[in-house]
């Protein structure tokens, strides 16, 4: 199996597989006639935080300029932009049995109760 790390906006993929085939799917991310685009949705609202801010009148003015264009206090929308595409080689950084161990006794010893001395406030373990 050929491993092939492909990064698409900071976000880094691994591709395994028989090597031609790895090779031609990779292939595709950088095809001129294809273009890959991030969707990112964003919101247009009125919320009750930002009624709260406003005067009766300024809400008002919001609410029939919804109305007179079919619109709802709560709107979406999507943009696009460009995905960034880069591939390497590079092996995967697998755990190591010492990593292992570590992460857990990070996590026995964060996990122990404390003992807190009620009369000074003092805490200890």
């Amino acid at each position: 199996m050929l491993p092939v790390r492909l990064t698409l906006n900071n976000r880094t993929y691994m591709i395994l597989g028989k090597p031609d085939k790895v090779i031609d799917f990779a292939g595709m991310f950088f095809n001129p006639e294809i273009e890959i685009v991030e969707i990112d949705t964003s919101y247009v609202s009125l919320t009750d935080d930002i009624i709260a801010d406003m005067s009766s009148a300024n809400v008002q003015e919001v609410l029939d300029f919804t109305k007179q264009q079919g619109l709802k206090r709560f709107e979406v929308y999507e943009t696009h932009e460009k995905v960034k595409i880069s591939m390497s080689n590079e092996v995967i950084k697998s755990l190591s049995p010492q990593q292992k161990l570590l992460k857990e006794l990070i996590h026995k010893l964060s996990s122990q109760p404390k003992v807190v001395n009620i009369k000074s406030g003092e805490s200890g373990t």
